[in-house]
């Protein structure tokens, strides 16, 4: 008659030794997949860029046109600074007046000392953490710490078989799945190329069984937020020169600054992110795409404003609305201090209640409608109403920090223009839900 405690025993060893063999396996199958599939595969050697990349984190990176690039963007280049092949992976700080690439590690205090000239370059979408310690440790010759995970792993095999250990039974399946586990490790270790450092700066979370990761940037714990609830597009504001604005959703939906905007204004996430600036917008400067979108049933704006004084706001002031091509609506807007929705144009704006704090301070703010109905929230406080006479299939385009842009002509301001500093724009293509909005909410508290 089998033991009882030896039975209870052998269910943990077998439990626990497959899931540990399974979260390797998992991590491990990453770096070799994105390097079949021709990505710039490369081992983190350095801590320039943490803590988003951690020495022994491995980035996947993708080739991108050199005058594609933007700052902000997390990319991998041949490192100007050296001679040869070895790679640098860096966050773009901003790009010269020759078109060279100004780099910074987000660990570092100053910019790299070397521009990045044209040439090849890569864009990180990728992060898997640890499984660089392999290659890293081979090119340094330390050949205890491999053996040592060699020696694990097969213990880990035998530790995953039901059979008894020891047992002269050659039929140990467990053993020959970690094998092939180890064997797959070691193959994604000999096609990462070891690198310098870089970050987790990139943009879409996705999970497999065992094992998460994150592409894309350092978000901080409102990024990770918003990104969780799938914006149509991410404007973290954090670019300090130039007319992009970079979009953060993951899918590459860039825009551009239109006017003069003041772009080195402090964020609205102290401690969040190590770039954190917002964009002064002084009634002079606007976002304006000119993506058309034929239906918008549904959707939700969300942002952080800081407003000026009350003697400057008494003129309408413009945070966002969609233009039309023979008006506009859903409007957002602050007059005298108090922030206003109007519906279109044949409608009255309806004070919402609410003043916008001349406090130097930035204030949280979503718009969410769904058909006839908008919840609005600012800060802690919430606003439901219904809008019997929204019309949702005009084809329209969102416009941000400006009223009654020509139409056909998104290059140009309009009226009625806003007249503070915006940060952390989203916008999304559906409704987030008053609980979604008090987790973005509590999230940018952190």
């Amino acid at each position: 008659m089998a033991n009882p405690h030896e039975s209870g025993w052998t269910t943990a060893r077998v439990v626990t030794s497959r899931a540990v063999l399974a979260f390797v396996g998992g991590l491990a199958i990453w770096p070799l997949l994105f390097a079949l599939l021709g990505f710039q595969v490369s081992a983190v050697a350095s801590g320039s860029m943490e803590p988003g990349i951690r020495v022994g984190d491995v980035v996947a990176s993708s080739r991108i046109d050199f005058d594609a690039v933007r700052p902000g963007q997390i990319v991998t280049v041949r490192d100007p600074a050296v001679d040869g092949a070895r790679l640098l992976t860096h966050r773009v700080h901003a790009i010269a007046d020759d078109g060279s690439l100004l780099t910074q590690g987000d660990a570092n205090a100053e910019p790299d000392s070397t521009p990045v000239a044209a040439g090849p370059v890569w864009l990180g979408r990728l992060r898997v953490p640890l499984v660089g310690y392999p290659q890293l440790w081979a090119d340094d010759g330390a050949w205890l710490p491999l053996a040592t995970s060699a020696v694990v792993l097969l213990g880990l095999a035998a530790a995953a078989s039901e059979r008894k250990i020891g047992s002269r039974d050659g039929r140990h399946p467990a053993l020959a799945a970690a094998g092939g586990i180890a064997t797959l490790a070691v193959v994604s270790a000999l096609m990462v190329t070891s690198s310098a450092p870089s970050q987790a700066a990139f943009s879409v979370r996705s999970m497999t069984g065992a094992s998460s990761w994150t592409v894309g940037s350092t978000l901080g714990a409102y990024g990770e937020a918003v990104l969780a609830d799938h914006p149509f597009l991410f404007f973290r504001m954090d670019e300090q020169s130039g007319s992009v604005v970079v979009d953060s959703s993951g899918l590459g939906h860039d825009s551009t600054y239109r006017g003069s905007p003041d772009r080195t204004v402090t964020g609205a996430l102290p401690g969040q992110v190590t770039v954190n600036s917002g964009t002064a917008f002084n009634g002079v400067a606007a976002i304006a795409s000119s993506r058309i979108y034929p239906n918008t049933n549904e959707f939700t704006f969300e942002t952080f404003v800081k407003s000026r004084t009350w003697a400057d706001n008494a003129d309408v002031s413009t945070i966002a609305e969609l233009r039309t091509a023979t008006g506009f609506r859903d409007r957002i807007l602050i007059q005298h201090g108090s922030l206003y929705y109007q519906a279109d144009e044949s409608s009255a704006p309806i004070h919402l209640q609410w003043s916008v704090p001349a406090d130097n301070a930035y204030h949280y703010l979503a718009v969410s409608m769904s058909g006839t109905s908008v919840t609005i929230r600012m800060d802690d406080s919430v606003w439901r109403g219904t809008v019997s006479t929204r019309v949702t299939s005009t084809p329209a385009r969102f416009v941000i920090g400006t009223h009654l842009q020509p139409f056909d002509d998104p290059s140009a301001l309009g009226v009625e223009s806003f007249k503070g500093v915006l940060d952390e724009i989203a916008l999304y293509t559906h409704a987030l839900s008053e609980t979604q909005m008090a987790a973005h909410r509590a999230a940018s508290l952190l």
